[in-house]
């Protein structure tokens, strides 16, 4: 990176940094507002701070996308204005040259948001904050898995054991061709083990019976029952996610919010970019003509049209109106488009 790419990084870094501590310092400061009446209770003060704490990866993902939106305004604008970019690019100076290094730095602020949503935000109890609840998972369970349909009943998750278990098998028509009925079944890898099974076999024509002692039948002939859900997809790592979908995807389990979750999450980094390009026409793009000032309300108004369209995108896929790709990237599409006409208006 060469002095004048240097020189943007420190104009940007100081604007983008100054812009995200003072928008989350009075968000916060509406958080501390808030929480004050907790300090009278008994542990008032850890709760107190542990409301804190919570609250700061959620507004610093809330608040991210108008940072670098702003921090991208307040530079091109302070550069246009001095007419430093029009001295920069009569000597030679290209217009991606001069977008570069906010890019660059883009994929750096993107590193933190990766690790403030996946890490920061369950780590301080980000989840809690945000007024999810963990209910309990189900005691039964069904599952639909190599042409055939399991009934799992009392289950017991932590010890991987259902109390009871029933198989219903179907031929190629659908009809049913055999019920089974399990006591006792436990996962114990690499294989299941269940106690002894009554098998009514519609098979040929006639109707049979059999008793099936004790057995170990192998982990890829049954279904997923005990994998521990995560509880919140969104505030979890990319491994997670990917090893929840793998596993769900083979049990025959809808990983749709998990898909969802991992799109999202995705989106949110390209949303840093997003709001750079969406930044140039009124500040680069402008020339001298370029205001300090509506520059900051432009910015602010389309942070919050933006956060707005994707809770909008993200309830419809909540009602099954669109599917996890599309609630995940609309936004971000209507942006870049929104983006794109708006420099090509600014270049024609």
């Amino acid at each position: 990176m060469g002095i004048l790419g240097r020189y943007i990084t420190k104009e940007f870094l100081l604007y983008f940094i100054s812009c995200l501590v003072s928008l989350v310092s009075i968000a916060l400061t509406f958080v501390v507002l808030s929480e004050l009446d907790s300090l009278d209770k008994p542990g008032g003060t850890e709760k107190f701070i542990a409301a804190l704490l919570a609250a700061i990866p959620l507004l610093v993902e809330l608040i991210l996308p108008i940072a670098v939106l702003l921090g991208t305004i307040l530079t091109y604008t302070t550069l246009s204005k001095s007419s430093e970019t029009t001295a920069m690019q009569s000597a030679g100076v290209s217009i991606t040259q001069l977008i570069k290094p906010v890019m660059l730095i883009g994929i750096l602020i993107c590193g933190g948001a990766y690790f403030n949503q996946s890490y920061l935000a369950p780590w301080w109890g980000a989840e809690q904050k945000l007024g999810f609840t963990s209910p309990k998972p189900p005691v039964t369970i069904w599952r639909f898995y190599q042409g055939k349909l399991y009934f799992f009943s009392e289950l017991d998750r932590d010890q991987k054991i259902a109390g009871n278990l029933g198989v219903l098998s179907f031929d190629e028509n659908h009809q049913i061709v055999s019920i089974e009925k399990v006591q006792h079944v436990s996962q114990q890898d690499p294989n299941w083990e269940q106690s002894g099974s009554s098998l009514l076999s519609f098979k040929g024509g006639g109707i049979s019976f059999v008793h099936q002692p004790k057995q170990a039948i192998p982990d890829e002939s049954m279904p997923v029952a005990f994998n521990p859900e995560l509880p919140h997809p969104k505030y979890t790592n990319f491994w997670s996610l990917f090893q929840e979908i793998r596993v769900k995807s083979q049990g025959a389990v809808s990983y749709a919010d998990d898909l969802f979750a991992l799109l999202q999450k995705v989106a949110g980094l390209i949303s840093i970019f997003t709001m750079i390009l969406l930044a140039l026409p009124f500040s680069l793009f402008s020339g001298r003509s370029a205001n300090v000032r509506t520059g900051m309300v432009v910015a602010i108004v389309l942070g919050f049209v933006y956060w707005l369209v994707d809770q909008v995108f993200a309830s419809m896929f909540e009602a099954g109106a669109l599917s996890p790709w599309g609630a995940a990237f609309g936004a971000n599409l209507l942006f870049l488009g929104l983006a794109f006409f708006l420099i090509r208006q600014k270049l024609n």
